[in-house]
């Protein structure tokens, strides 16, 4: 009996030691291609492919200049026009000047909230949920606080 034991561990430390060789050859053969270099593989990379590349960023630069041109034209249009004084009738100062009177009674003036008033609606003060010892007689106690009563009953542990 212990010559069939002896001999079934024999053969399954010479299966792990077939299996763990073998994939140690495997590993050790497919390094090559993990280490290979990537420049072998890489397609080389001719002048009229970087000279077609040049002329489209040369042209994407020369966009954006044109757009920031016009943005500086702008600004500068803006700031010329933004100099003259507008002129305003006297209904329209009016308007405005209600307008600001409004504005300032409201950055002055401060809005008081009112807390809601809880009532109890019979709710328990506390719930005690604390675990008894030896107590297989009763049901185990519920700890959850009745609909309604969220803000009022705490739970005591």
């Amino acid at each position: 009996m212990e010559e069939k034991n002896n001999k079934k561990r024999l053969m399954i430390k010479l299966g792990t030691a077939l299996i763990v060789f073998t994939l140690l050859i495997i590993w050790s053969l497919n390094l090559k291609n993990v280490w290979r270099d990537a420049a072998i593989d890489a397609p080389a990379v001719d002048g009229e492919e970087w000279n077609n590349f040049r002329e489209e960023l040369e042209r994407s630069l020369s966009d954006i200049k044109e757009v920031l041109e016009k943005r500086e034209e702008m600004t500068n249009t803006a700031e010329n026009a933004s100099t003259l004084t507008p002129v305003i009738d006297d209904e329209n100062q009016l308007i405005l000047d209600g307008i600001l009177k409004d504005t300032v009674d409201l950055a002055t003036s401060t809005a008081t909230i009112t807390p809601p008033v809880v009532t109890k609606n019979n709710c328990p003060e506390w719930i005690n949920c604390m675990p008894t010892i030896n107590d297989s007689l009763s049901p185990p106690r519920s700890c959850s606080i009745p609909p309604g009563c969220e803000g009022i009953t705490q739970i005591a542990y």
